[in-house]
């Protein structure tokens, strides 16, 4: 009777002082391997939902805001022009105030210049009675009229004061959101947690041995130390960078950038909007390296400045 013979692998492994043996067969290396396969893949398939999600959501959050500053526009547009109107109106009122009080006072020295002539009095004192009573008459309308004036135009003092205020308050709103807006797109902070191994300046350097200027920070510690914006910008680079290794770049508006170079892991693609905070790499040595560190640069219009005071 013959003996069905199979195939096994035998792994050695270190336990303490002593060595194991796993005996298994090729069918489950190549099943373990392939579940391996597909969990890897779904993983990738997942984050890449994940990051196509996010970039959805951070698209609509641009349009709204968008829409937002639109809409403000708008309504201070609209504002400007209600006050213009209501600044029209005012002089309006004033000028027709300006005018009754000009009939007043003609009918005022009317009525208090009195003749002297005894013939003119005895003669058409019916006629000025009623003279002197149609005046009295169109004086007391005028004075009415003139007291709604006064009232119209107190009335429209404080609304004009009142709306100026909401106006002010409006603008400082505005303003104080702006402030913020640009104080978010500012790099400020440490890009990670460390030591700072090399500042910015001239160096000899660790690698070449000459002098060399350094036009960042480098900022040491263990591998996989996450790697974080310093502000809210676009990736304008994400990838292989020479002597950088695997660096991104981003882009904060006004000039400013900031690079981390010698990542070990890189979170971002290009084009893709991050804020303030967000794990955009890990630490690593990749490139021109000689130990786990970020170098952390920051450029004003094109040119490095040093990192110090931003941090």
């Amino acid at each position: 009777m013959s003996k069905r013979r199979t195939n096994f692998m035998t792994i050695k492994f270190i336990c303490g002082n002593k060595v194991q043996n796993i005996t298994v067969s090729p069918l489950t290396v190549v099943l373990s391997i392939s579940l391996l396969a597909v969990g890897l893949w779904g993983a990738k398939v997942w984050f890449d939902q994940y990051i196509g999600n996010y970039q959805a959501h951070i698209d609509q959050l641009e349009e709204s805001n968008q829409n937002y500053r639109t809409a403000i526009a708008l309504k201070e547009r609209e504002r400007e022009q209600m006050l213009a109107l209501a600044e029209d109106r005012f002089d309006e009122l004033c000028q027709q105030l300006e005018i009754q009080n000009h009939e007043i006072s003609q009918i005022n020295s009317k009525v208090g210049n009195k003749s002297k002539s005894r013939k003119s009095l005895q003669g058409s004192r019916y006629g000025t009675r009623q003279a002197s009573l149609a005046l009295k008459l169109k004086y007391k309308k005028l004075i009415e009229e003139v007291g709604k004036r006064d009232n119209d135009i107190d009335n429209m003092r404080v609304a004009v004061n009142k709306y100026r205020e909401r106006l002010q308050r409006e603008r400082e709103r505005i303003a104080a959101q702006q402030r913020l807006a640009t104080l978010s797109k500012t790099p400020q902070g440490w890009p990670a947690r460390g030591v700072i191994t090399s500042d910015y300046g001239y160096r000899i350097h660790p690698i070449f041995g000459y002098g060399r200027f350094h036009s960042g920070l480098d900022i040491a510690d263990n591998y996989g130390t996450p790697i974080k914006a310093t502000a809210a910008g676009r990736i304008s680079y994400s990838g292989w960078m020479q002597g950088y290794g695997y660096a991104v770049i981003i882009d904060h508006g006004s000039g400013l950038q900031t690079l981390y170079g010698h990542c070990s892991r890189l979170l971002v693609n290009v084009g893709q909007q991050v804020t303030k905070g967000q794990h955009i790499a890990d630490m690593g040595s990749t490139g021109n390296s000689t130990g786990p560190h970020v170098h952390y640069e920051v450029l004003k219009n094109g040119s490095c400045v040093s990192p110090v005071s931003y941090l």
